[in-house]
């Protein structure tokens, strides 16, 4: 049984909880009833007490008071729209760069993507890369034949 003094590291798991809260935030309904508004309510508002790490949790804590999801719970979209913003909070706290809304989304659902989808893709880039870098070289080749 591992000890209770482990300490978890953060950059392991907080992008899996990210993750996580973005997915909620994504099957959220997009006219939720009352019921639902609570329960996603209730989930945010206990979020800090399953934090392993006190200061994160305490942290986030401060964050959702400052920023209350209540008034975000009326769609999915405004309820994506929060969770964006929070996270580009927690980012800006940690100095990381802020992600424009469009780019984390596309990201996100690009680990939705087949692994077989997602290797073609690379190599399509790499080879890309190897025609341009060919190109460089021989333009530059060519130049430095010609004034010679």
């Amino acid at each position: 049984m591992p000890s209770n003094n482990i300490i978890l590291d953060p950059s392991i798991w907080g992008p899996h909880f990210w993750f996580f809260l973005h997915t909620l935030a994504i099957t959220y309904p997009h006219n939720p009833n009352a019921i639902t508004k609570k329960k996603y309510y209730e989930l945010i508002q206990n979020l800090p007490l399953f934090i392993p790490n006190e200061t994160i949790g305490n942290n986030f804590e401060k964050l959702i008071e400052e920023y209350p999801i209540t008034a975000y719970l009326d769609s999915r979209d405004s309820l994506i729209r929060w969770m964006h913003f929070i996270h580009n909070k927690i980012n800006e706290k940690l100095e990381k760069p802020k992600v424009s809304f469009h780019d984390f989304y596309f990201n996100y659902y690009e680990e939705y993507k087949p692994k077989e989808i997602k290797m073609k893709d690379f190599y399509r880039w790499k080879e890309k890369l190897i025609y341009t870098l060919v190109i460089i070289c021989v333009s530059t080749l060519i130049i430095f034949l010609y004034n010679k």
